[in-house]
């Protein structure tokens, strides 16, 4: 079987594993090398990073667009991929992070959209952050047909999973990650065995995401938001405040919403403090900071926080 992965995310790693393991034609196609980091070098994305490490032999496409090729080069690598899908038997588009145009979706035999939510809830390309900000108790797999509107294709299957309370969006995308190779297996028996069914999606409980272009923590929302913006934006939720006369930006790694507190605390600046707990009051109710991380410096604990800056 002649595979293709469009994927620069870690979503697809556990199934780009198993079709290492368990198929020999395979080509990958990704977003290209990006400057990263403070030293700004040039480095390959986690996918392209894991398939070359297993192989050298794998073909690999990279494209900043898949819309509008600017150049010759471009054109050619276009018409290269479009030559190799016409002779693909399945694709797949798993965190690809870039819009696949109509014209490679007809080409394959068959192409297949994995989604880390239950559409068509949660359309579009933050579904894991959705999960999480609204506080869901379930979310999931779904394996669909590709369409040229976004997450809109014939569903093929789906798989559950329940949210934990302590679930962020680091540890829920790798439970979901291992539930799409789950999935995908499950997806590979129907499709070897002719059992493929398709079902429309209810166009009337579709929801839609946008991508999150900030993770600065809302404070005119409820408490419960707030905790559910860490969960959902970590590591990289933030409050900017004053602290020892100058500006930081301040990440919040790790919450919980307390109803009440029945001790007595300090206040300084957007902070309320006890001897050795962290809180932020929203509303009557206390988000209680677990895990912080002051920019410039690596996480430290509430209590050492309390001593290094709110009690100067």
């Amino acid at each position: 079987m002649n595979i293709a992965v469009f994927s620069s995310g870690s979503l697809s790693l556990g199934i780009i594993q198993y079709i290492f393991e368990n198929f020999s034609n395979f080509i990958l196609i990704t977003k290209s090398d990006k400057h990263q980091g403070r030293g700004m070098k040039i480095r390959s994305n986690i996918v392209k990073q894991r398939v070359t490490e297993v192989s050298e032999k794998v073909k690999v496409y990279e494209f900043d667009t898949l819309k509008k090729m600017e150049n010759t080069e471009e054109k050619e690598r276009f018409e290269n991929l479009k030559d190799d899908l016409r002779n693909t038997d399945l694709a797949i588009s798993c965190d690809i992070g870039l819009i696949i145009p109509e014209e490679l979706i007809n080409l394959p035999k068959i192409f297949i959209n994995i989604h880390p939510s239950l559409l068509p809830l949660y359309r579009g390309p933050s579904p894991i952050q959705y999960t999480l900000l609204n506080g869901d108790e379930l979310t999931g797999i779904t394996i669909c047909l590709l369409s040229k509107e976004v997450d809109k294709g014939d569903i093929i299957l789906q798989s559950v999973l329940r949210v934990e309370e302590n679930d962020n969006f680091h540890t829920l995308k790798e439970r979901l990650s291992s539930l799409a190779v789950s999935s995908f297996k499950r997806f590979i028996k129907m499709y070897e065995k002719g059992e493929l069914q398709y079902f429309k999606q209810d166009e009337n409980k579709a929801t839609y995401t946008k991508k999150i272009e900030d993770t600065i923590l809302d404070f005119s929302k409820s408490a419960e938001y707030l905790h559910n913006q860490v969960r959902a934006f970590y590591p990289n939720a933030y409050i900017v405040t004053e602290l020892n006369n100058q500006l930081k930006r301040i990440k919040i790694l790790k919450t919980k919403v307390l109803e009440s507190i029945d001790f007595e605390v300090s206040k300084k600046g957007l902070f309320l403090f006890s001897k050795d707990r962290l809180f932020l009051h929203k509303d009557s109710k206390m988000v209680e900071i677990l895990e912080i991380h002051v920019e410039g410096k690596k996480p430290i604990s509430p209590l050492s926080f309390i001593n290094g800056y709110l009690k100067k």
